[in-house]
C-alpha cells in the first residue's frame, strides 16, 4: 500500500510514499482522507468535482504541508473528499494541480491540520516518502 495510518498518542500520523514527488503528495492526500473516514461520498446526487490550486513555498517539505492543508481547507468548505491529484506543474517550491473529488456528507475523524512536526521528505531505495502528523 502506497500509505499507511501510524499509531499516535493524540493525532493521526500519515506515512506515504511514491516514485515520484507527484505520487508522495497524491498518496499522502489519499491516506489523510482515508484517516478522515469522509462518510456519504457521492451520495449527494451529484457527479465528480474538480478545483484547480496553485501554490508556492520555500521548499517539498513546506509545499507538501501547504498543499495539505489548502486540500483540507477545500474539502472542509466544499463538503468534498479528494481522491486524486493530478500535477500540471511540481517542483520543490511549487505546484499547480487539479484536485479530483466527491461531495461528502461528513467525516468521522475531524482532522485541522498537516503540522511540520517531524515533516521530512526522503528519498529511499528509488522511492520518495514521507511522514506527516495530522492536528486532530
Amino acid at each position: 500500500m502506497p500509505y499507511e495510518i501510524l499509531p499516535h498518542t493524540a493525532d493521526v500520523r500519515v506515512k506515504a510514499s511514491g516514485a515520484s514527488l507527484g505520487e508522495l503528495f497524491r498518496e499522502m492526500m489519499r491516506g489523510m482522507f482515508h484517516a478522515m473516514k469522509p462518510r456519504g461520498t457521492g451520495n449527494r446526487g451529484q457527479g465528480t468535482v474538480r478545483h484547480e490550486i496553485k501554490l508556492a513555498a520555500s521548499d517539498g517539505e513546506a509545499l507538501l504541508a501547504d498543499f495539505l492543508n489548502e486540500v483540507l481547507y477545500l474539502g472542509e468548505t466544499n463538503q468534498e473528499a479528494y481522491e486524486d491529484a493530478k500535477f500540471l506543474k511540481l517542483s520543490d517550491t511549487e505546484l499547480q494541480a487539479e484536485l479530483v473529488g466527491k461531495k461528502r456528507e461528513s467525516v468521522a475523524v475531524q482532522v485541522k491540520a498537516a503540522t511540520y512536526h517531524g515533516l521530512k521528505i526522503e528519498e529511499k531505495e528509488g522511492r520518495v516518502e514521507a511522514t506527516v502528523v495530522f492536528d486532530i
